[in-house]
This record gives structure tokens, C-alpha cells and sequence, in this order.
């Protein structure tokens, strides 16, 4: 028997993350259907987005639970695929790098050079 979430008497942390789910899943639905290599780049595009480091401190743990679920929707996108979970992306340059942003990654090496020494 599936009753509504808001029907669920759960913490609010377990219904703000399934918020945050839900909120990840529709930022992937425009893209859907796509192959492993489309959904690679539109995670990546997705992570460099909403990564915690660009957005305020007032707003960083909100971006940092968003941030999560992008990356637990990915894998779970992923599945279909047979695909083993590749390497998470831990910053935005990563991503930025990754992608070939070239000018996305000028600016934010600009606004933080300590960013170059990333691991």
C-alpha cells in the first residue's frame, strides 16, 4: 500500500531529502531519453550548476543536499546502462574540466586561484 510522502509520518530530514530527489529528477527529465555519454555531460552540466562552492554560505546546505541527490539520480539513471558508477564530481572545476568549459573554468579559478591545486 504506497501512501502519499506527505502522508508518511517520517522525519523532515527523510522528506526534505526526497524532496531534493524529486527536484534532481526533473532537472534530468528534459534530457531523458539519452545514451551513457549524454547523460555523463548533462550530469556534469547539472554538478558544475549546482555545486555547493557557487552558491552563498546562507544557501550551501541546501545546495549541498541538491547537490547529492543530482549525484544519486545520476547512478541511478546509470543502472539501465550496465554501467558501473563512474567517478563522482567533487568540485566545479572538475566538472567544468571535464566538459571543456574552458570559459566556465577561467572564471572560477578567477574568483578563487586556489581552486588550480584541487585534488
Amino acid at each position: 500500500d504506497l501512501r502519499p510522502v506527505s502522508d508518511l509520518t517520517a522525519s523532515s530530514a527523510v522528506k526534505g531529502s526526497l524532496a531534493h530527489m524529486a527536484d534532481a529528477r526533473s532537472l534530468f527529465a528534459p534530457h531523458l531519453p539519452c545514451d551513457k555519454a549524454q547523460l555523463r555531460k548533462v550530469y556534469l552540466r547539472l554538478a558544475l550548476e549546482y555545486h555547493p562552492d557557487k552558491h552563498p554560505q546562507s544557501e550551501r546546505d541546501l545546495a549541498t543536499a541538491l547537490f547529492q541527490a543530482i549525484g544519486a539520480v545520476y547512478e541511478e539513471l546509470l543502472r539501465p546502462h550496465g554501467g558501473k558508477m563512474p567517478k563522482r564530481v567533487k568540485s566545479a572545476v572538475a566538472a567544468a574540466a571535464e566538459l571543456g568549459d574552458v570559459r566556465e573554468l577561467e572564471k572560477l579559478l578567477r574568483e578563487l586561484p586556489s581552486r588550480a591545486t584541487e585534488p
